[in-house]
């Protein structure tokens, strides 16, 4: 099943929105999204791909008075980027979560996520990344990533774990 994420990306000229897929990489561009109306020389220039993509979806009508009037979606999530802006920022960074996480920073924690279970199962023998998904879980819900920075050794010990991080 393919995980989507609703990502936004916004400047002094355009304003845009789509879901990035985290299964295959691509990134959907929703109807309603603005595009810049100028593009400097050099974006012709330098992103030929970017520009050849952007010229098209014009040509095609997918962009009309430089606002998608349908759903478009992009191999990667630069070129989506650069069709909008029309320059070569990064598309990874240049799509953030409304909390204003970029696509680079999903990416590389579940990479990170996904070497950690790795990991670990060289130590443990017989755990499974099944196992693994579980245990994270667990964590996940009995201390959300929000609340963590804020936890104090008092509240941790509180959960009833065998162990205390306090020293006493």
């Amino acid at each position: 099943m393919d995980k989507l994420i609703k990502v936004y990306m916004g400047g002094r000229n355009y304003r845009a929105e789509g879901y990035y897929n985290i299964s295959n990489g691509k990134l959907t561009v929703l109807r309603g999204s603005r595009t810049v109306r100028t593009e400097p020389p050099s974006f012709k220039q330098y992103y030929k791909k970017a520009a050849s993509i952007r010229y098209e979806l014009i040509n095609r009508g997918i962009i009309s008075n430089y606002e998608f009037v349908e759903d478009f979606t992009f191999e990667i999530p630069f070129h989506a980027a650069a069709t909008v802006q029309a320059n070569g920022q990064a598309g990874e960074k240049a799509w953030k979560t409304i909390d204003g996480t970029s696509i680079e920073e999903i990416v590389d924690k579940i990479n990170n996520l996904e070497q950690f279970k790795d990991y670990l199962a060289t130590f443990i023998s017989g755990i499974t990344k099944s196992d693994t998904d579980k245990v994270i879980k667990q964590f996940q819900e009995q201390f959300p990533l929000e609340n963590l920075k804020s936890l104090t050794l008092e509240e941790y010990d509180k959960t009833g774990k065998k162990y205390s991080l306090l020293c006493n």
